[in-house]
């Protein structure tokens, strides 16, 4: 009719096909496989695919291998195998899609591939077009890993030019390959896969099903898949596929087998991302892993991006078989397992794995199938449910590189790990490796801290360890490395060392800006610790400075230690800037510098020197440093011998009020400054003594066995017992004693005078004095002199020619030393 409006109709062949296209299906209640092998039929004949609503009962494996594929399903087609058959399941699987396992054999390589090389040379022309991809590969070389014989080394490349036998390919070659022996190249029959939506049940009594495999695929586009509830089986499964992206991916309770199943597996396959899972697995959620199939190469830049993962057995898995695969912003309960070569983790928050109790268990580990030290974790957020060994657990590395931890904010809760992080290697690691752990922090319950924890053995020593702003948990450093770097610590409510550093080898220790608040003392009674062990023979370099410690009322050690065994010796050390700690050396000293240190109340010395015999001269300088209340000795200085090259040089220091375990003062230990068996002491303008209101037990100070003594201008205040000297050849300079008295002078006449005394501890006969007194003399002389031991006389002379009646008032003597 005019006017009537005709559509034409498309052809057949560019719509898509539907099963349903080739029989009665979907019910639910009988076998589909007839009508799906038809449907099959015409995907392969290269018609795109859509799958209605329905329940398909699928008895075999719907095959579409070799051929590229697209298709849809609607969200509620569902594809039911709980019937099914292993025996008529090919690899296990529902569906089966990708090039399969075909591949054809190229030529031999005529040159070595070097890591980073854009070219491969074959001995011929090999049969390669643009974007072919191939697989170089080592049938007998499993160096990649030992952990599992069908790890060897080898990885897909992808043609971007050929010219004659040289291929240029799109990306730089990750490993070295040589020519002949074992090496061989594979071009690898690839098919582009698209499929998007269904839902997978599988058969519960067999474990080894999945619901879609892809073996070879290229450019994958998989998205909107999903898994039944309460499947034994995997959801997905991949097999050397080159490049795609798997989208919202969902599992709600899948329950594979304890020993065999993952919800998701990736095995030997390049550049594949995972987007927005959400995956809830009694196992693995998504496991990178391999498997003992041909070309079995390494997992490479495969990663997880975004969603929610839940397993029972670490939900992110890797194996020993991954290059440089990792996990971005993703959220996981059950943990991360980290593997093979360069694993990195970004923007994760993670909560804790319930390992069994054989099983440390951890938010974040490494596997006894990581391999080199190249892991990268940062920006992550780690949630402790449960009692573990750590929060993040890097162990059993067996090669050099960097570990770089990064922006780690930890949870505890009430049961507090042994470790936030900790980095262990394996026995037999070679190499060398750099540790750079920068922003570490959390909270603990009062009481408690976890610990962050670096051991390196001899046969892979540090360059550089550096550990960096860390708060809420305390540091341990055992390790053979050329620098430790230990900046930025801030930990409060714990009762355990804040830093350890135990040296192994010739070494520079850095450690700065420590903060550290306690409520009760610390354990040991030190905050900060460099020690050298019995067998420690290395030379090292330790400088702590910027340290402070407040909320105990005793003062920990700042120290810097060796054993007495030890053969080792410092080259320099510098403790300086440290408030509310003690400092201490021990051991032997080639230059020391203890500046500008503040403490009280420590136990027992305030500041402590103790040096080794030693074949070069040793020199330590105590200067601008402030000792109050030491329960023993405010500064106490020990030599190998009066007649060893040691010079200790103690300057503007003050030490006060020491001796506060409040004993009798009958022993040099119970000095303000005690020093003993040096070659060469020199000490000057201090201030020793005791200004507390009532009289204390202190002695003032104490220069025994010392080879040479260099002594002036120190002062020396309040009510004290005792100076001891007992020196050797010594030369001393004037040194200036100090001591007042209350004194009312009687009414003088003209030629009359008054005589006396004001107690000074260490004045002698001879000495100088000087007299003054604090009211106007009006004329009269006052003069002084070492009348005996210990004691000034002062006269009053009145030579003015009329009587004069001073008051009352404070008579000083000052007795310089000759």
């Amino acid at each position: 009719m005019k006017g009537d409006l005709y559509l034409a109709r498309l052809p057949v062949s560019n719509m898509p096909v539907s099963p349903q296209l080739f029989g009665y299906c979907g019910t639910g209640i009988a076998a589909d496989d007839d009508v799906f092998a038809l449907w099959a039929e015409a995907i392969r004949a290269g018609r795109s695919g859509y799958i209605p609503a329905g329940r398909y009962r699928l008895t075999r494996t719907v095959d579409l291998r070799g051929y590229d594929v697209s298709i849809d399903c609607h969200p509620n087609a569902i594809f039911d195998a709980s019937t099914a058959d292993s025996a008529n399941l090919i690899q296990g699987a529902i569906f089966i899609l990708g090039g399969g396992e075909a591949m054809t054999r190229l030529p031999d390589l005529a040159a070595n591939i070097i890591v980073d090389a854009q070219t491969v040379t074959f001995a011929t022309v090999p049969a390669l077009a643009p974007k072919d991809i191939f697989v170089v590969y080592d049938s007998a070389d499993y160096s990649w890993s030992a952990s599992r014989n069908y790890y060897r080394a080898g990885e897909m490349m992808r043609t971007l030019s050929v010219a004659g036998a040289v291929v240029t390919i799109d990306a730089p070659a990750a490993r070295a390959y040589a020519t002949g022996g074992t090496r061989e190249v594979w071009k690898l029959t690839m098919k582009k896969v698209r499929w998007s939506g269904g839902q997978f049940i599988g058969n519960p009594a067999y474990t080894g099903g999945v619901g879609l495999s892809v073996f070879q695929g290229e450019n994958i586009a998989i998205s909107n898949i999903a898994g039944g509830t309460g499947n034994v089986m995997a959801l997905l499964a991949l097999r050397r596929c080159y490049g795609g992206v798997v989208d919202n991916l969902t599992y709600w309770d899948a329950s594979p087998d304890s020993a065999v199943n993952y919800a998701t597996s990736v095995i030997a396959c390049h550049d594949v991302a995972f987007r927005n899972p959400n995956v809830r697995s009694t196992r693995h959620a998504i496991a990178f892993t391999g498997g003992n199939v041909a070309l079995s190469i390494p997992n490479r830049w495969c990663t997880v991006e975004g969603g929610f993962v839940s397993g029972g057995l670490y939900a992110l898995d890797m194996h020993g078989s991954n290059d440089r695969c990792g996990f971005r912003d993703v959220q996981v309960r059950g943990g991360i397992q980290l593997a093979g070569r360069g694993p990195w983790v970004d923007g994760c928050r993670v909560v804790g794995n319930m390992a069994a109790s054989s099983d440390p268990g951890a938010c974040i580990r490494t596997t006894d199938e990581i391999l080199d030290a190249n892991i990268s974790i940062k920006n992550v957020k780690v949630d402790d449910e449960g009692t573990k060994r750590a929060l993040i657990l890097i162990q059993s590395i067996r090669e050099g590189g960097l570990i770089d931890i990064h922006d780690v904010q930890f949870v505890a809760d009430s049961t507090i790990p042994d470790f936030v992080v900790s980095i262990d290697f394996a026995t037999d690691a070679a190499g060398s490796v750099d540790i750079v752990i920068d922003g570490v922090k959390g909270q603990s319950p009062s009481g408690t801290c976890p610990i962050v924890q670096v051991n390196v053995p001899v046969g892979i020593p540090a360059r550089l360890i550096r550990i960096s702003d860390i708060a809420g948990a305390a540091v341990r450093c055992t390790a053979y490395a050329n620098l430790i770097d230990v900046s930025r610590l801030n930990n409060t409510g714990s009762v355990i060392e804040d830093v350890v550093v135990n040296l192994r080898n010739d070494t520079d220790v850095r450690i700065s800006n420590i903060h550290g608040r306690r409520n009760t003392p610390y354990v040991s009674n030190a905050m900060i610790a460099v020690r050298g062990n019995s067998t420690f023979a290395g030379i090292f370099t330790a400088t702590i400075s910027d340290v402070q410690q407040r909320g105990t009322e005793i003062s920990p050690v700042v120290t810097v230690e060796l054993d007495v065994a030890s053969t080792g010796y410092a080259k320099s050390i510098i403790l300086k800037d440290i408030e509310g700690a003690a400092p201490r050396i021990l051991g032997r000293c080639e230059n020391g510098l203890i500046s500008r240190c503040i403490n009280s109340r420590s136990e027992p010395d305030g500041c402590k020197v103790t040096l080794f015999a030693h074949t070069a001269r040793q020199r330590v300088v105590i200067e601008s440093c402030d000792i109050q209340l030491a329960k023993q000795c405010g500064i106490l200085i020990t030599g190998p011998g009066s007649a060893t090259d040691t010079i200790v040089i103690v300057r503007d220091c003050q030490s006060m009020n020491n001796n506060q375990s409040n004993t009798a003062s009958t022993t040099n230990a119970k000095s303000s400054l005690l020093a003993q068996t040096i070659g060469t002491a020199r000490i000057y303008d201090n201030e020793f003594g005791d200004d507390q209101a009532v009289a204390t037990q202190t002695r003032v100070d104490a220069i025994v066995d010392v080879g040479n003594l260099i002594e002036h201008s120190n002062r020396v205040t309040g009510t004290l017992t005792t100076r001891t000297r007992t020196t050797i050849g010594a030369w001393r300079a004037p040194s200036v004693l100090t001591a007042s008295a209350a004194y009312n002078p009687p009414n003088l006449v003209d030629g009359d005078g008054a005589t006396t005394t004001v107690a000074v501890v260490g004045a002698a006969v001879g000495d100088v004095v000087q007299m003054t007194f604090s009211l106007d003399l009006q004329g009269i002389i006052l003069a002084g002199w070492c009348s005996a031991a210990g004691t000034i006389s002062a006269r009053f002379q009145n030579e003015t020619g009329g009587a004069i009646d001073l008051a009352s008032g404070t008579l000083t003597a000052r007795v310089q030393k000759l």
